[in-house]
């Protein structure tokens, strides 16, 4: 009988969450905030309004303009926090802290707050 090798490989958590402001706060806007306190290497795809921060090897935070949500508990969330623009953060777990170092930073500069992609929104990781 022959040994077969088995190939494991490590499965990454993610966690998705939302930058939301009550500016009309521009992609071009974000990225600005965002490379004053990011040391890491930029990309910025301003026709896409995408912004990826790389964290070395096969790791960023992605970072992407999404279009106002149309649910209405969303809508009534969106409407109490007067919330006018909303950004998708992604990343992994192992990653949580360099991003809420950074938009900890981000809002501080351009106001805004991190909350979970959740049903409410809750938490509210950074405001």
């Amino acid at each position: 009988m022959k040994n077969k090798k088995v190939k494991t490989t490590k499965k990454s958590s993610y966690i998705d969450c939302y930058y939301m402001n009550t500016n009309e706060i521009s992609s071009r806007d974000l990225y600005e905030a965002i490379s004053e306190v990011a040391k890491n290497m930029i990309e910025f795809w301003e026709a896409a309004n995408v912004i990826e921060i790389e964290l070395g090897e096969k790791a960023s935070i992605d970072i992407e303009k999404l279009p106002m949500f149309r649910d209405e508990d969303d809508k009534k969330f969106l409407e109490t926090h007067n919330v006018n623009v909303i950004y998708g953060i992604k990343t992994d777990l192992e990653h949580r802290e360099d991003m809420e170092k950074i938009f900890r930073d981000v809002v501080g500069q351009i106001g805004g707050f991190v909350c979970s992609d959740s049903d409410d929104f809750m938490p509210i990781f950074i405001k």
